[in-house]
């Protein structure tokens, strides 16, 4: 009596007699059952034996460099040892700052080489103590950083996405008679670019804030921006990519009539999010990347708006502005009508999605964290681009989600 394999429904092995075989039969039938064996699906004969199921493959990757410029994704708090999270807000610091060092070092850089820092807490009290931890790790001058307070984070309480550098001496841009800081520069230069850190509506000199109107604050907050872009040598007309964060996106309106007294030609690209919480108090914070050399990119019937720009090309770099999903049926419908758009911007400037470097994806609602990756990913066939991912205290017109996208022409797959 030997063994053989019934159908693949039952997966089982059932008896099943057989007058005996002649000794050379035997050897021709015996190397064949075993080899079925061997060959047979994992889900049947040899199940357990089966692998564990890996784990579904996130759509980003860890760093990408383009020239002289490297993009890091998102990171958390998670000690890389045990898979935990430490307990307490100071320790996650440490140990997120900790990531960073070993990140960096694996691809041959160090904190000094950071440029400019993006951090997300979700504890909207504790902005002084990050700002503190953080400053400790830089001992020359900090790179430029956007603080901004959200309700979620995917699988950590707080996160730093950033930009690190390889090219030659990064110079910091001091003010005359600003107050200085240990944990952020007001802008760095590197290279072409000049990245402005997130300018709340507090005076640079004293620290107070403006007493009046959300438009009051808005405009404080653009003067601090002007400030140090002359404190740079540039005006302006140099801005390529702006951010605004705003606690109440109610300002919305307001701040784009005091946006457009400033940014009233060649705008530069830009998102508009709305946040839980920001420092000092402050009601909105701007950021700014600066260059000179800028072409705006059209793509064709598409109109530009009068203070936004759909995309900016500095050289082989292209700055597009963030989209908001409006379709019906869902944040995965939402996603595909923001990326289709994207990708029509992208063609505009002779590229495509490959050239894609860096992503920011802000959503309504973190619970849509799987969703929006199943749509997202299906976007890029060769290499998946760094991500930071959010959950926004507010979108504008009740989108789902925005997203915004760096490109550049150098990378190839």
């Amino acid at each position: 009596m030997i063994l053989i394999a019934t159908s693949s429904k039952s997966n089982t092995l059932k008896p099943v007699r057989r007058d005996p075989l002649p000794a050379s039969r035997l050897l021709r039938v015996v190397p064949a059952i075993l080899a079925a064996l061997l060959l047979a699906p994992r889900s049947g004969l040899l199940s357990a034996q089966q692998d564990p199921p890996a784990r579904p493959r996130l759509p980003f990757v860890a760093a990408v460099r383009a020239g002289d410029t490297h993009y890091f994704s998102g990171w958390g708090s998670r000690n890389p040892a045990t898979g935990e999270h430490p307990e307490g807000f100071d320790a996650q610091v440490h140990q997120l700052m900790k990531n960073l060092q070993e990140l960096l070092q694996k691809h041959d850089r160090e904190l000094r080489h950071v440029v400019h820092s993006h951090a997300y807490i979700t504890y909207p009290d504790r902005f002084a103590d990050f700002a503190r931890i953080y400053g400790q790790y830089f001992s020359g001058p900090p790179p430029a950083l956007t603080l901004v307070g959200v309700p979620r984070l995917p699988a950590t309480e707080v996160e730093i996405t950033f930009i690190a550098s390889h090219a030659g001496e990064l110079t910091p841009v001091r003010l005359e008679g600003g107050t200085t800081s240990t944990h952020a520069s007001p802008a760095l230069r590197d290279g072409d670019y000049l990245y402005v850190s997130g300018m709340d509506s507090r005076d640079l000199r004293t620290g107070r804030l403006p007493e009046g109107t959300f438009r009051d604050h808005a405009r404080k907050a653009l003067e601090n921006v002007g400030t140090v872009l002359r404190a740079a040598g540039m005006a302006y007309r140099d801005a390529v990519k702006a951010e605004v964060f705003l606690t109440d996106l109610a300002n919305f309106e307001a701040m784009n009539e005091i946006y457009r007294s400033v940014f009233s030609e060649a705008p530069p690209t830009r998102t508009t999010i709305g946040v839980r919480e920001l420092p000092g108090g402050s009601p909105i914070v701007i950021n700014l990347v600066a260059a000179t050399g800028k072409e705006i990119i059209v793509a064709d019937g598409v109109k530009p708006g009068p203070i936004i720009s759909p995309a900016i090309r500095v050289r082989d770099r292209v700055f597009l502005s963030g989209r908001i999903g409006t379709a019906p049926g869902g944040v995965g419908a939402q996603v595909r009508e923001v990326m289709d758009d994207l990708g029509r911007t992208l063609r505009a400037a002779g590229l495509d999605f490959s050239h894609v470097v860096e992503a920011k994806v802000y959503l309504a609602d973190m619970d849509d964290y799987a969703a929006m990756n199943e749509a997202y990913g299906g976007y890029f066939r060769e290499r998946f681009p760094v991500r930071s991912c959010i959950q926004a205290g507010s979108l504008l017109r009740d989108s789902r989600v925005e997203i915004t996208l760096t490109a550049d022409a150098t990378v190839r797959p």
